[in-house]
């Protein structure tokens, strides 16, 4: 998701896109494993969030020393918002779209071509869905979906 592959250990040279502050793939799966081990622990609240409190003594604190860098509630905020959506687009296309399913083997949506066809008329924006596998999907699933669902 726009993403920079270029990391520097240097926390005051943080790569950034305009004002956006990139997260390399590393940091990003570090917070999704920082998350998951949150909700393991019990840590998530009843509204399915993370308190401000456990986000920076416990996920902020921990990725920060691990990747010698200096991201913020902010940057936690903004991450977690877009990983939540992406994860969300992809929950409806399961929940609301007969005809599709989920692979967790290679990690992608399944449909034939015409169930395909026939849903990117509609909703063109989530072609990246067939075209591209979703590694993060079971992880995210796991930290955004209301358990009580």
């Amino acid at each position: 998701m726009g993403e920079s592959h270029q990391e520097t250990q240097d926390p005051s040279q943080e790569q950034k896109k305009g004002s956006y502050i990139q997260w390399s793939p590393e940091k990003n799966k570090t917070l999704i494993n920082l998350l998951l081990d949150a909700v393991a622990s019990g840590l998530r609240g009843s509204n399915c969030t993370f308190s401000k409190f456990t986000v920076k003594r416990r996920i902020l604190l921990t990725l920060n020393r691990m990747h010698r860098c200096n991201k913020t509630y902010q940057h936690y905020s903004n991450r977690t918002k877009i990983m939540k959506t992406k994860y969300l687009n992809a929950a409806e296309l399961l929940r609301f779209s007969s005809g599709f399913g989920w692979d967790p083997t290679t990690k992608r949506f399944t449909a034939s071509k015409d169930v395909w066809a026939e849903y990117l008329k509609a909703h063109p924006k989530f072609k990246k869905f067939r075209d591209e596998t979703f590694d993060e999907f079971d992880d995210l699933k796991l930290i955004f979906a209301n358990p009580f669902d």
